[in-house]
């Protein structure tokens, strides 16, 4: 298998849209399909997206910074502005760890400014700027 496109589709353009958690469950279903080579199959960055993003809405920050830390492989070859570092940063400033997500958060400026902190929650940026956060 060279591509997930087609099927992760398949299973994200079903109507209605299930409930996070079982949307959550779908994605790791099809994850079991590339788990073993995912970094060579295209596409599987969108099946670990999906399970940070619901995991987010759902506050299961646990399961978010598991799969954030896979999100971080992608990083210089699917991801080349930082996204992984940004994920992992928004990760840690929902867990309350202001440091971590500094860190993170830098690291996405180093190598792509303030791109991706466009449209973010502006606590971000302020956490590289040294400015006090609420």
């Amino acid at each position: 298998m060279n591509d997930i496109a087609e099927k992760y589709f398949n299973l994200v353009m079903r109507e209605p849209v299930p409930e996070p958690r079982e949307y959550i469950n779908n994605m790791l279903d099809l994850w079991k399909e590339v788990s073993n080579d995912y970094l060579n199959i295209l596409n599987t960055h969108l099946i670990v997206n999906d399970i940070i993003f619901y995991a987010l809405k759902i506050k299961d920050y646990e399961l978010a910074e598991e799969w954030g830390k896979i999100a971080l492989q992608y990083e210089g070859t699917t991801y080349l502005l930082g996204e992984g570092n940004f994920i992992m940063g928004k990760i840690s400033y929902l867990r309350g760890d202001m440091e971590k997500a500094k860190e993170y958060f830098e690291k996405v400026y180093k190598n792509s400014k303030w791109r991706l902190f466009k449209g973010e929650n502006p606590e971000y940026r302020k956490l590289v700027e040294g400015k006090d956060t609420q």
